[in-house]
C-alpha cells in the first residue's frame, strides 16, 4: 500500500512539473510574441545572446537590444563608444559571450560586457564594410567578412589572421560566410561563388564552387534555363547557412545546396517569367515546387528545417530532406502578395521566431524548439581581442621578395578590379578625379555635367573622358537617361560634394528602368572612359539618396568591364549630342555587349552609404562599362573619376592634399618600411597579380609605420591619405578646408556671397549680387549679415536693405 502511495505521489508530481512547464511555456509564448516594437524598423540583423538579450542592428537608425523580461528597449551606445555611424549590418555573439557587431566603413565593434572596443581597417581588418559575421561551433574562431577579404579571430591564441586576393581567394569582396559543425568555413563572394576553406590546415586550403557566366552559346543567358538542376544557380551570393551536413548559399537566382558531394539548385517562381523576358518559354518544372522568388536575402537554420527570406515575398521554412516548404501565411497569397525584404530571422527562448522585416521591424512567422543556451559571464574577467599582429621579420621579408620577383605580364591586361572604398564617399575631393571628374551633382541642370582637373591635351582633344549613357536595350523606344535631384543640399556626407558652391546636393544619373519591368534585362547605364597610356585608374561611385525610402535591396546591380578596339572613331565615342552619333553607339554597344568581359564586380547592399568601385586600366583607349540593374528597380549612378596611378604631386590648391614630405628625411624612417612602401606602391597597378599582393604589403607597412614611435606624424598621415584610411578627425579635416576654399572664392568674388544665386551654400547673405557689389564700394562688412555669427542682427539687416533701396530707387 506504502508503495502504491508512494508511487502515486511520484506520478502526481510528474504530472504537476509537466502543467507548471506547460503554463510557463505558454506564458512565454504570449509574452515573446508580444514584444514591444523595436525603435528601429530597417533591420538588417537579429541575435538572442547567452544571457537572453535581443539585439537588433539597424540601417540608419543605429543598434537596439532588449531584455526580454524588462520589454523596454534601449540603444546601444553612446559617441565615445561607437565610431559615427547609424547603420550597422551584422551580429554574432563569440564562445566568450562578447557581442560582435559589423558597421558599414569603420569595421566590427566589440561589446565586452563592460564597455566597446572598435577594429578597423586602420589596425586589425582588411576591410572597412563589414557584410557578415560567422562563430565556429567546433573551435570558437570568429570569422567577418569585409570588402577586403576575411578576418579569422582564434580566441584560443587571441589572434588574428586575415584571407584576402593574396592568399587565393578569387576576389576580396565577401558577401557571406557560414562555419559547419566540423569547423571548415563556407564562404560566399560577390560575384564569385563560393568557397570552402578548411580548418585542418588552418584555412590555407580552398576549394571552389561556381556556376556557368553563360548558360547559352550567344552569352545572353546569364541563369540556368531551368527551375532545378545541379551545382550553383548563380555566383552572386547574397547570404550562407549550414545546417548539420549540408551548406545553403543563397542567390540572386535562388537557392543552392550542398550535401556531401551533390550540389542542386531550386529557383523561385519569377524564374519563370525571367526565362520568358529572355525568348525561352518551357522550364523544367519536375517534381519539386519552385520557391517563391528567386532572389534569397536570408538563411537561418532551426530544427526543423531551414527558414528562407526573399526580397519581395513571405518567408518559408523550408524541410531539406523532401524538399518541400511551407509558408509564413497563406501560401497563395504569398506567391502573389509583394511584401518587405526579410534580412534575417531570430527565434527566442520560448521557440518563437522572428523575422526581420525592412522598414517594418520583427514580425513573428512561426515557431521552433525551444533550447537553452549556455549562459556566459561577462564583465571584467572577459577581455576584448588584441588588435591585429604584424607577421614577423621573417614572413614579413619573405612576402616583400616574393613580390619583387613578381615578373612583368608579358601583355598588357587592359582592366582589372582594384578595391571597393567606403570611407571616402562623398569627400572625393583630390583623392579622386584629379584628372577628370563627371559628377551629376555638378550643377542642377539636366545632363552630362563633366569637370576636368586636368587640362593636357593630345592631338584630337583631353587625354581623359567619360560619358553616362543608356544601354542600348529599350523596351520602350524613346526611353532616355534620367538626371534626379532629389534634393538641393542634402548635407549627406554620402552625397559628392559640389565645389561648385560648397553644397552636396542629393543626385544620381538613373535609367529609369522601373519604366521597362521587373523581368527585362535593361536598359541599364553604360559608362564610356577614354584614358591615355600608362597606369590610370577608373572610379565608379554609388550612393543611396534618400534611401528610407528604398527596400534594402532594391538596388543591387552588376558591373561588366570590357576593353575593346572599337569599330568608331574616338570623334563619335566622345560626341556629346546628336541623335545620328546616338544610334550608331547604341549599335556598338549591342556589338560590344556579346563580346568577353574582363572584370565583374557588383554594389549591393549600399543604403544610407557611399561606395567607390576601382579599377586599373594599363592600355591606352576606351573602356566599357556596363552598370546591370541586375532584376533592381533601376540602375543608378553618382559619379566617374579618372586618376593616373603615379603622380609627381596635387596641383589643385582649391582641395585638400596629403601632408607635404619635404622635411622627412630618409633616416627618419626604417629603411625596410620605406622601401616596401615604394616597390609596391609603384608596381601595384603591374598587373593584376601585382595588385593583389600589393594591397596586403600596402596595409602591413602602413600599420607597422603607423605603431614607429621616432616615425614623424606627416609621414604616416601621407600613407594613410594614400590608402584611403579614414577616421573623424580627417573629416573635420576635409569639412574645414572646403569651408576655406569656399570663404576664398566668397572674397575674390562677391557673386559667391549672395543667397539669391547660392541658396543652399554656407555662409551667403540675403541680398542680390548688385546690391553686394554696392556694399563693397561702400566698404560695408558684408560678413555681419551672416545668420549665426556674433555680429549678425535684424536690425542691421533692416537698415541696409532700406539704405540700400533709397540708393537704387533715387
Amino acid at each position: 500500500m506504502n508503495m502504491r502511495f508512494t508511487a502515486f505521489l511520484k506520478l502526481l508530481g510528474l504530472m504537476v512539473s509537466t502543467l507548471l512547464a506547460l503554463c510557463s511555456f505558454s506564458l512565454g509564448v504570449e509574452n515573446f510574441s508580444n514584444l514591444p516594437p523595436c525603435p528601429g524598423s530597417r533591420i538588417t540583423d537579429a541575435l538572442v545572446d547567452s544571457s537572453g538579450i535581443l539585439w537588433a542592428s539597424t540601417q540608419g537608425e543605429g543598434l537596439f537590444y532588449l531584455e526580454l523580461d524588462k520589454k523596454v528597449w534601449k540603444k546601444a551606445g553612446t559617441a565615445a563608444d561607437f565610431p559615427d555611424t547609424e547603420n550597422f549590418y551584422a551580429l554574432a555573439e563569440d564562445a566568450q559571450g562578447r557581442i560582435w557587431v559589423g558597421t558599414d566603413r569603420w569595421g566590427v565593434c566589440i561589446w565586452n560586457g563592460k564597455q566597446w572596443k572598435t577594429y578597423t581597417r586602420k589596425t586589425t581588418l582588411p576591410g572597412g564594410r563589414v557584410f557578415d559575421i560567422s562563430v565556429s561551433s567546433a573551435t570558437g574562431d570568429v570569422a567577418v567578412a569585409t570588402s577586403g577579404g576575411i578576418a579569422i579571430y582564434s580566441p584560443l591564441t587571441d589572434s588574428w589572421k586575415d584571407v584576402t586576393r593574396a592568399d587565393g581567394l578569387p576576389e576580396d569582396q565577401v558577401s557571406a560566410l557560414a562555419f559547419d559543425r566540423s569547423g571548415d568555413l563556407w564562404v560566399g563572394f560577390l560575384t564569385a561563388g563560393m568557397a570552402r576553406m578548411t580548418l585542418k590546415d588552418e584555412y590555407k586550403t580552398c576549394e571552389f564552387f561556381q556556376s556557368k557566366w553563360h548558360s547559352d552559346d550567344a552569352r545572353k543567358l546569364s541563369q540556368p534555363p531551368v527551375l532545378f538542376g545541379a551545382g550553383l544557380p548563380s555566383n552572386l551570393c547574397n547570404t550562407m547557412a549550414a545546417n548539420g551536413n549540408s551548406v545553403f548559399v543563397g542567390t540572386t537566382s535562388g537557392l543552392g545546396i550542398k550535401r556531401g558531394d551533390k550540389e542542386i539548385f531550386i529557383r523561385g517562381m519569377d524564374a519563370v517569367e525571367k526565362l520568358k523576358a529572355k525568348g525561352i518559354m518551357k522550364s523544367s518544372q519536375g517534381k519539386l515546387r519552385p520557391l517563391p522568388e528567386d532572389y534569397v536575402t536570408s538563411l537561418y537554420p532551426v530544427k526543423e528545417g531551414v527558414w528562407i527570406g526573399f526580397r519581395n515575398q513571405v518567408p518559408i521554412l523550408l524541410n531539406p530532406a523532401n524538399m518541400q516548404y511551407e509558408s509564413s501565411v497563406n501560401t497563395k497569397l504569398a506567391e502573389k502578395k509583394k511584401e518587405g525584404t526579410v534580412s534575417c530571422f531570430v527565434d527566442l527562448p520560448d521557440g518563437t521566431v522572428l523575422a526581420g522585416v525592412f522598414g517594418e521591424g520583427f514580425r513573428v512567422v512561426g515557431k521552433t524548439t525551444a533550447s537553452k543556451k549556455k549562459r556566459r559571464r561577462l564583465g571584467d574577467e572577459i577581455k576584448h581581442p588584441k588588435i591585429f599582429s604584424i607577421p614577423d621579420d621573417q614572413a614579413w621579408h619573405n612576402s616583400l621578395n616574393q613580390f619583387q620577383s613578381l615578373p612583368l605580364g608579358e601583355r598588357p591586361y587592359g582592366i582589372c578590379f582594384a578595391c571597393d572604398d567606403w570611407e571616402t564617399q562623398g569627400d572625393w575631393c583630390n583623392r579622386y578625379g584629379r584628372h577628370f571628374s563627371l559628377r551629376r551633382s555638378a550643377k542642377k541642370s539636366w545632363g552630362n555635367i563633366m569637370h576636368r582637373f586636368d587640362q593636357r591635351k593630345d592631338s584630337r582633344g583631353y587625354l581623359y573622358d567619360a560619358r553616362v549613357t543608356l544601354g542600348p536595350r529599350k523596351k520602350i523606344k524613346d526611353a532616355w537617361i534620367s538626371g534626379k535631384f532629389y534634393e538641393e543640399n542634402a548635407a549627406s556626407r554620402i552625397c559628392l560634394y559640389n565645389i561648385n558652391d560648397a553644397t552636396r546636393p542629393c543626385s544620381e544619373w538613373s535609367d529609369q528602368g522601373y519604366m521597362h519591368g521587373t523581368f527585362f534585362d535593361g536598359p541599364d547605364l553604360w559608362v564610356r572612359v577614354r584614358v591615355p597610356a600608362g597606369k590610370n585608374e577608373i572610379s565608379l561611385y554609388f550612393n543611396q539618396p534618400l534611401s528610407n525610402d528604398i527596400s534594402r535591396y532594391d538596388r543591387d546591380y552588376l558591373i561588366e568591364a570590357r576593353f575593346v578596339e572599337s569599330r568608331l572613331p574616338q570623334e563619335v565615342l566622345i560626341q556629346r549630342n546628336g541623335k545620328k552619333s546616338e544610334n550608331i553607339v547604341n549599335l556598338e554597344l549591342t556589338r560590344i555587349m556579346s563580346l568577353p568581359v574582363m572584370v565583374r564586380t557588383r554594389c549591393r547592399d549600399f543604403g544610407n552609404n557611399g561606395v567607390y568601385k576601382n579599377f586599373y586600366t594599363d592600355r591606352a583607349g576606351f573602356y566599357f562599362l556596363r552598370i546591370s540593374r541586375n532584376g533592381s528597380k533601376e540602375a543608378t549612378l553618382g559619379g566617374v573619376f579618372l586618376n593616373a596611378c603615379l603622380e609627381s604631386g596635387y596641383q589643385n590648391a582649391r582641395m585638400p592634399s596629403p601632408p607635404e614630405l619635404t622635411s622627412i628625411k630618409n633616416a627618419d624612417v626604417p629603411e625596410n618600411l620605406l622601401k616596401a612602401w615604394s616597390n609596391c606602391f609603384v608596381k601595384r597597378a603591374d598587373s593584376p597579380l601585382h595588385l593583389r599582393l600589393s594591397q596586403k604589403l600596402l596595409l602591413y607597412t602602413f600599420r607597422k609605420l603607423w605603431n614607429e614611435a621616432s616615425v614623424p606624424g606627416p609621414l604616416k598621415e601621407n600613407w594613410k591619405w594614400h590608402l584611403k584610411i579614414w577616421d573623424e578627425g580627417d573629416i573635420k579635416k576635409f569639412e574645414q578646408k572646403m569651408l576655406e576654399t569656399w570663404s576664398t572664392e566668397q572674397m575674390k568674388d562677391s557673386y559667391y556671397r549672395s543667397s539669391y544665386k547660392f541658396s543652399n551654400s554656407p555662409n551667403v547673405i540675403d541680398f542680390t549680387p548688385q546690391e553686394i557689389r554696392m556694399m563693397d564700394r561702400w566698404k560695408v562688412d558684408w560678413k555681419q549679415f551672416i545668420i549665426g555669427t556674433k555680429q549678425y542682427s535684424e536690425s542691421n539687416v533692416n537698415k541696409m536693405r532700406l539704405r540700400l533701396n533709397e540708393y537704387f530707387n533715387r
